[in-house]
């Protein structure tokens, strides 16, 4: 894949493992349920420092008031939320 890559071809990698997709991958984009949710270089992505993607399963309850009694910040877009940790918080 090297090769390809050096030649300038396009390559679609499918992956979860970070380190594979860091070797190969100039730029990502992050499916869910065959829509884009995000895209951009490794480093853009992994510098989002303090965001969650959350999906939910079928017929599973959003706990948002538990999320949000404990200092985070929730926001749905779609069927997935984004979780937003505050200054200082970091778990």
């Amino acid at each position: 894949m090297a090769a390809l890559k050096k030649e300038g071809r396009t390559i679609f990698l499918n992956s979860h493992l970070l380190g594979e997709v860091e070797l190969i991958c100039d730029r990502v984009g992050i499916l869910a349920r065959g829509e884009l949710v995000c895209e951009g270089t490794v480093a853009e992505l992994t510098a989002l420092q303090g965001k969650f993607l959350i999906g939910l399963a079928p017929g599973q309850a959003s706990r948002l008031e538990e999320v949000e009694q404990l200092g985070y910040r929730a926001e749905r877009s779609g069927e997935l939320w984004t979780i937003t940790l505050n200054e200082g918080q970091n778990d």
